[in-house]
């Protein structure tokens, strides 16, 4: 068995490995000596078309090519060959020669030559002369220069073998020497430049040819792989988005920002999660994605966080709504928001109109059955408030809408003030599985409104389930302060594990009770005992502990911690917001118009600022401050026209800047001449320059419609009073209650009435 398995592999290697057919007389078998040997079939198949490939004129043009680009890529060396017929054909790459060159150059400069004094004497130092006399040379037989380190550790081995240990232990020495020796010899045989081969392959001229090649393939293929990687994250952030997955979808949203900041799916991504958590800055996302694509669903989308976001009236809401095309207009999606700003607005018959369009667009969406319903429970006919309470009762057993009717049939019993219907619906919400915490809360309110006996239990078992959820604690403490139970917040909170206590805004909660009880000093020991570093909330505590000096009567002291607290929070745009909230709800006006103007210096492009100055000065009825925030949104962008018409209006409503803000108005009526706003505001101009007639000529061409909405039948009714026709301007004047008017405008509306 054992012959014949021989015979058969030597039967075998003899068929694999034929004679070659270039066999040369001195071939020596498989690849052996200097001859042609044995090579395997595939191998003399592959020479076989490699020959016919070079025979052919392609093969032929192919070796030409090649080697012209050898002879360029290898030029005749440029050094002198000091053995002419000792390797004298090495030649060396262009690369190569050129480095070279280099390198001589560099040597032949006072630099070149002031590093090679310091690169020998260091090297002569590295390397000092040897000890002994019979030295021959670096590498002789001899004993030549060696480094210091080798040369310390000889000292040493020659002093050991000295001692009576070094003499008992000579034979480990010469061992571990000559394990020393053998190894540095294999590193140097292994570590070698000729061994090392990819240093070599790194100077092929086929390895620039694959580089190159490369560097082409990423070029050309590397934008296709980001828009294709891109569209998949854009998709993934939209499908998660869906799912209710927001942790995940604002991953892949700002995953797909970082490729392309201007993807439109991706801005959409966040602002739909900013809307969803009621984030601040679900406008300013709302706003990007209009710009990114300006369609009409990102208008009404802009249109709906607008009137979460904004204040009154709602400047954002109403011109979004109004770029809307007309065939857009005739969707319910428009007709629900569009019912939501007139909602806010007063106008409940405006808002019913809407909702009823809705319903005709859409009648078996049952939301906007509800819509209709909850508008016209505003209604004062009783009849149509019964069937407004039927149609909420009847939608309760919907499976998507039935929480919501209850929310609003708990909404209209609390404004009527019907507290034990009120608190038996929010019993129904908070025994639903998706009842919220904030939904709780409001029934804790309810049952306290209605003097309800439960309202002792049911705090206690509020405080039980929010024990487990910083964020809920925080709710809860903050609407026992604000309702009259700050003592009892203030104990709940101290009852609560240190652990916890120290998480998120707890330590702030526990200091507000400190302050709604008035217990200044107690706050002020607080906080010097607390450090919030690693909350991020150090701004806050030290904004308290100012708080505490001034109501004790320390205003210096006071004065100096909140200069601190404002360069602390002046690096960071939410520190600032955070900031000028709470000095807002203390009530120190100047110092929170003084957080909210150095945020609008150093966030320019933080749309929360002036939105929250226009908000401030708004409440205030401040004219003046108004102006000063409309003249920065124009300084800003010119090419707004909100801003514009605000700063001209405004300029002549405060008499400053007069000339300014005619050409303004004048300016924005040629650019819109049909918008309303900017028509009422130019034709004001006209007016104070004595032009009353032409004034009422261009407010005329609004039509009567334009002309009943409160903010115009205003003006236009001052300019008629003004131009004498006192009667029909009574009309127009007696619409002032029904919008927002600064104490400028209430002025003219009185001395128009009275004939002043």
């Amino acid at each position: 068995m054992g012959r014949g398995s021989a015979a058969f592999r030597e039967r075998l290697q003899a068929w694999w490995h034929p004679p070659s057919q270039q066999q040369g007389a001195d071939g020596y078998g498989y690849g052996y000596g200097q001859g042609q040997g044995r090579v395997s079939r595939p191998a003399q198949a592959w020479r076989r078309v490699q020959r016919r490939i070079k025979n052919t004129a392609f093969g032929r043009g192919y070796q030409a090519l090649t080697g012209r680009w050898l002879a360029w890529w290898y030029p005749p060396s440029d050094r002198e060959q000091r053995y002419p017929n000792y390797y004298s054909n090495v030649q060396q790459s262009r690369p190569a020669q050129t480095w070279r060159r280099w390198r001589r150059r560099i040597g032949n400069t006072a630099f070149g030559r002031a590093l090679q004094a310091a690169t020998a004497r260091l090297y002569n130092w590295w390397y000092p002369p040897s000890e002994r006399p019979d030295g021959y040379g670096y590498g002789s037989l001899g004993q030549g220069r060696v480094s210091r380190p080798v040369r310390l550790l000889r000292r040493w081995d020659r002093r050991l073998r000295q001692t009576w240990l070094g003499r008992k232990l000579s034979w480990l020495l010469d061992d571990v020497a000559a394990f020393l020796s053998s190894l540095r010899i294999q590193a140097v045989r292994n570590f070698a430049r000729a061994r090392i081969r990819i240093w070599n392959w790194l100077f092929r001229w086929q390895t620039a040819a694959w580089l190159a090649g490369l560097l082409i393939v990423m070029w050309f293929g590397y934008p296709r792989l980001r828009r294709y990687q891109e569209r998949q994250y854009a998709q993934q952030a939209q499908l998660l988005l869906a799912r209710g997955d927001f942790k995940r979808a604002a991953l892949r949203a700002q995953q797909t920002l970082s490729l392309n900041k201007s993807n439109a799916v991706a801005t959409r991504v966040f602002a739909d999660l900013a809307d969803n958590l009621g984030a601040p800055d679900a406008l300013y996302w709302r706003q990007r994605t209009l710009l990114l694509q300006p369609d009409a669903t990102n208008q009404i989308a802009l249109a709906s966080t607008a009137l979460r976001v904004e204040a009154f009236p709602f400047p954002t809401a109403a011109k979004a709504l109004k770029a809307v095309e007309l065939p857009f207009q005739q969707t319910a999606a428009y007709q629900r928001v569009a019912g939501v700003l007139a909602l806010k607005l007063g106008q409940f018959q405006e808002a019913e109109q809407h909702y009823v369009e809705a319903l005709r667009l859409e009648p078996a969406n049952p939301l906007n059955r509800m819509s209709v319903a909850v508008v016209r429970l505003q209604s004062r006919n009783p009849d149509i408030i019964t069937d407004s309470r039927t149609t909420l009762e009847l939608l309760r057993t919907d499976r998507q809408l039935g929480l919501m009717a209850t929310r609003m049939l708990v909404v209209e019993s609390i404004g009527r003030k019907n507290f034990e219907r009120a608190a038996s619906l929010s019993q129904q919400i908070v025994t639903n599985a998706q009842c919220s915490f904030s939904e709780r809360v409001l029934h804790l309110a309810i049952l306290k409104a209605g003097h309800s006996t439960n309202f002792p239990a049911f705090l206690a078992e509020t405080q039980q389930r929010a024990r487990d959820d910083v964020l809920h604690i925080g709710e809860l403490a903050t609407w026992m302060n604000r309702s009259g139970y700050g003592q009892q917040a203030l104990d709940w909170l101290h009852s609560l594990p240190p652990e916890v206590a120290r998480k998120g805004i707890i330590p702030i909660v526990l200091a507000d009770s400190y302050a709604v009880l008035g217990k200044w000093p107690e706050l002020e020991r607080y906080l010097d005992q607390q450090r919030w570093i690693g909350l991020g909330l150090e701004h806050i505590r030290f904004a308290m502990q100012a708080l505490a000096a001034a109501k004790q009567g320390n205003t210096r002291y006071a004065s100096d911690l909140w200069q601190m607290v404002i360069r602390v929070s002046s690096g960071s745009s939410v520190k600032l917001s955070m900031l000028a909230k709470l000095s807002a709800a203390w009530g120190w006006k100047e110092r929170t118009e003084e957080v909210l103007w150095l945020a609008a210096q150093k966030y320019p492009d933080e749309p929360w600022t002036l939105k929250s100055l226009t908000n401030l000065y708004e409440a205030q009825r401040d004219t003046a401050g108004l102006r000063r925030v409309a003249q920065t949104a124009f300084q800003r962008n010119p090419k707004d026209t909100q801003a514009g018409n605000n700063f001209a209006i405004l300029s002549l409503l405060t008499g400053t800047d007069v000339a300014r803000a005619h050409a303004c108005a004048a300016e924005l009526y040629a650019a819109e001449p049909k918008n309303p706003v900017v028509v009422s505001t130019y034709a004001f101009s006209l007016h104070k320059q004595g032009r009353t007639k032409e004034a009422l000529a261009v407010l005329r061409d609004l039509g009567l419609a334009q002309l009943d909405a409160p903010a115009i039948a205003v003006y236009y009714g001052i300019m008629l009073a003004a131009s004498g026709d006192a009667a029909t301007a009574k009309h127009y004047l007696d619409k002032a209650s029904m919008t927002f008017l600064l104490p400028e405008e209430l002025a003219m509306v009185e001395r128009a009435k009275t004939g002043g």
